[in-house]
């Protein structure tokens, strides 16, 4: 199915063990932006390595791997043969992970705005939360992932939780059509969320597989991410999301394109949304929304610092 290119892994020491998983296509220009991210901020809890999983680009993406020292951070490329979609193509980055923890990333996602960072360190910080929660806190957190500004011309939209809007749509709670986030992220903290956004979220593997993975039904796109995270909050497990880390998502990614996606079926949406509504709204689940509960967290990383 598919080619997998393994570069030798570095000797550095890590003390928190985790993957980066990040699904593309044609994309490699931002995809390098958001390698050159990474690769700048390493110097707390490195990732053990980056998986990237193209689907099929046509652009030199196979390239890519060659710039980044591999002696840093080894940096595995997955080229597949034929074009699968978002759902699928992460499916097989995830199923190639081998630590305790994945973060998966969507390729036009940056860790800084401009060349201005957001948050220090977002990548490991919500890595290390999550391997504190279970193996010094002994809390039962299953995801946490940071909060994600998108650029939606002509706004800034601020994303985070997401919750059941009248349309029985999952959708990011909180949004804010003016350009403050840019200067200051809100001081809300939000756990126990129905789901959250999916553009980069760190996840226990053995939770991923405790629950089956992603469900092939909702392939190519769409709630494929709202429905495990449902899952695995119906297994009694938490999500965090947390305001006190941001990423930027620029919304350019050309994996989820109209042009990709009406090749599949221009009515995806709608059917994948249906289908979503159908499994879930007769489940204790679907109520969650009108019960959040505000936590403060002093910490995000919990003694991170300390190390």
């Amino acid at each position: 199915m598919f080619l997998l290119i393994t570069h030798s892994h570095s000797t550095m020491s890590r003390e928190i063990l985790y993957t980066i998983v990040i699904p593309t296509f044609n994309s490699e220009k931002i995809l390098k932006n958001l390698l050159e991210d990474i690769f700048r901020e390493r110097d707390l809890y490195p990732p053990s390595s980056i998986i990237i999983i193209d689907d099929c680009s046509t652009d030199d993406t196979k390239y890519l791997p060659k710039f980044f020292d591999s002696e840093v951070i080894p940096v595995d490329y997955i080229k597949l043969d034929k074009q699968i979609g978002p759902l699928l193509a992460e499916k097989v980055g995830i199923e190639e992970v081998d630590t305790e923890i994945f973060i998966s990333i969507h390729a036009d996602v940056r860790l800084s705005m401009q060349n201005i960072k957001i948050s220090e360190h977002p990548i490991d910080a919500i890595a290390c939360y999550l391997y504190k929660s279970k193996n010094e806190r002994d809390e039962n957190i299953a995801v946490v992932a940071p909060w994600t500004l998108q650029l939606s011309t002509p706004y800034l939209v601020q994303g985070g939780p997401r919750s059941i809007n009248n349309d029985k749509c999952p959708f990011s709670m909180q949004r804010n059509y003016a350009f403050r986030p840019l200067v200051r992220a809100p001081t809300t903290r939000w756990e126990s969320v129905l789901s959250t956004d999916a553009y980069c979220y760190a996840m226990f593997t053995e939770y991923y597989h405790e629950v089956g993975g992603f469900n092939e039904a909702y392939s190519p796109y769409f709630f494929y991410h709202d429905d495990l995270f449902a899952r695995i909050r119906e297994k009694g497990h938490k999500i965090i999301t947390t305001t006190q880390k941001v990423v930027y998502h620029p919304s350019t990614s050309n994996h989820k394109t109209t042009q990709f996606l009406s090749k599949s079926d221009p009515d995806l949406f709608e059917k994948n949304l249906e289908y979503f509504i159908s499994k879930w709204q007769d489940k204790p689940i679907w109520n969650w929304n009108s019960q959040y509960d505000i936590v403060q967290i002093d910490s995000l990383t919990g003694g991170f610092s300390a190390r």
